[in-house]
């Protein structure tokens, strides 16, 4: 009962700074920046969000997710590592 409970926390840990960083890309990908009323250059913007990409990714392995996600599955959203980077690939691709 101990190590479901630990599992169960260590899991919402995980959840809770998995949206904190997607509202945290959210705040990055915006073209301005919002603190200094001025364009995000994309020097600039490149490192934060792949910083950012980069902590998701550690999530998604530390949860333990899937490399990929069945094309026939009922997932109601693809949560596997490889929609992670596509995610990443297709943002950073973006700003480029």
């Amino acid at each position: 009962m101990a190590r479901a409970t630990v599992t169960c926390d260590q899991a919402q840990a995980r959840r809770l700074e998995a949206r904190r960083l997607i509202c945290a890309l959210g705040e990055a990908y915006h073209p301005y920046d919002l603190e200094r009323a001025e364009a995000q250059p994309p020097e600039r913007l490149a490192p934060r969000l792949e910083g950012i990409w980069q902590q998701l990714a550690g999530i998604a392995r530390a949860a333990d997710l899937p490399a990929t996600v069945p094309i026939c599955s009922n997932a109601p959203a693809p949560r596997s590592r490889a929609a992670t980077a596509s995610s990443s690939s297709i943002t950073m691709a973006a700003i480029a």
